[in-house]
């Protein structure tokens, strides 16, 4: 360690066990900072005495580590920038391949989308189709039921006309019995009664009863011009052959009825 410091440069350097204070010149470089570190890691007493140059009149050791730190600087900066390309260039990477990944997941939902409308569509094509045929059929069925009740209602009507027709005959042949049979029944009523007044005439022709007259005597009222009268004659007058009698009437006037 003590070689490492001489080795950089002439320093004052002061440690105890737990501290150490360091004075030295402007340029401290990696090495010196590492070789501090590492003595403060490993406390001992130590006193090392160098010389410490002025600004401007450097050692060749001196220059040489300026130029190694310089070099490590420079070599440092391009490694982070060449980290950083790195970095970048694998940001960019993981963008692309994530934007790539991206655009895969939308263009695969997009053409399950299309897909699924593919689908979609066809299955309302087939079940429009079905429909329609459905439709078609069930058309086609009604048509065939109104044909059939309309035939069966033409028949009957056919039936029920036909019906009413002989119905109808029956029915005037059946007026036509009984009108016949009354006009026979009037016949031979009128045939009875006229035999029957036939056999009064002349049963009457050989036995004929004058009018009787009663022991009643007729009333004499007294009746005013427009004042309204009756009699009920049969109490006073009978035939005993049951004939009809007719009567008049004589006024004082001369007047009769």
């Amino acid at each position: 360690m003590q070689k490492s410091l001489l080795h950089l440069l002439s320093i004052i350097v002061s440690l105890s066990i737990g501290t150490a204070s360091l004075a030295a010149s402007d340029i401290l470089t990696d090495q010196l900072k590492l070789a501090f570190e590492q003595a403060i890691a490993h406390p001992a007493e130590v006193r090392i005495i160098a010389t410490v140059a002025r600004h401007g009149d450097h050692p060749p050791a001196i220059d040489r580590a300026e130029a190694a730190r310089k070099a490590r600087a420079e070599a440092t900066a391009k490694a982070e920038a060449a980290r950083k390309a790195r970095a970048e260039a694998t940001a960019k990477a993981a963008a692309a391949a994530e934007q790539a990944k991206k655009d895969a997941a939308a263009k695969k939902a997009k053409e399950a989308a299309a897909k699924t409308k593919a689908d979609d569509e066809k299955a309302d094509d087939e079940k429009a189709a079905a429909l329609k045929q459905q439709a078609a059929e069930e058309a086609k069925a009604l048509e065939k039921k109104q044909a059939e009740e309309k035939a069966k209602k033409e028949a009957d009507d056919k039936a029920k006309k036909e019906a009413d027709a002989r119905a109808e005959v029956a029915a005037k042949a059946k007026a036509d019995a009984i009108a016949k049979r009354k006009r026979q029944a009037e016949a031979n009523d009128i045939a009875v009664a006229k035999a029957k007044v036939a056999a009064a005439k002349a049963e009457a022709a050989q036995t004929n009863n004058a009018p009787t007259t009663s022991d009643k005597f007729l009333p004499s009222p007294t009746v005013s011009v427009g004042q309204e009268y009756s009699i009920d004659l049969s109490d006073y007058f009978s035939d005993a052959d049951g004939d009809a009698l007719i009567y008049s009437i004589s006024l004082n006037s001369g007047a009769k009825w």
